[in-house]
């Protein structure tokens, strides 16, 4: 989780690590994925055979915004999230996908316009 704060920005990313679907909530739409296809089922066997050996590592070893780890299977897991939005896009893939954006945007504001990292 992030960390809360009593001056401004009050809200500053937790420089050990945060939850993937705190970073990035449009993961949420691989609950809606459609795992009876081959390709869906292929990625979600890949995910879980390459998220063990990480999620088992001990250690960072240096300050992320997210879990750097997740990159190895974030592949796999955007497959899923393609598969949950594949018919159309609606009002709550929207809002989790442009949320998803702003996190974002609020990390890369954090790291680069005030030196969060450096306090």
């Amino acid at each position: 989780m992030p960390h809360f704060i009593d001056k401004p920005p009050f809200v500053i990313p937790s420089l050990f690590a945060m939850s993937i679907l705190l970073i990035t909530p449009a993961f949420f739409l691989i609950l809606r994925a459609h795992f009876r296809q081959r390709i869906s089922l292929a990625s979600l066997v890949a995910i879980l055979f390459i998220a063990l050996p990480d999620l088992l590592h001990g250690g960072n070893r240096f300050t992320q915004f997210g879990y750097r780890h997740t990159l190895d299977f974030m592949p796999f897991m955007l497959i899923l999230v393609a598969s949950g939005i594949y018919k159309q896009i609606d009002i709550l893939a929207k809002i989790l996908i442009i949320l998803s954006i702003l996190v974002n945007l609020w990390g890369v504001i954090m790291i680069s316009g005030l030196g969060i990292w450096t306090m």
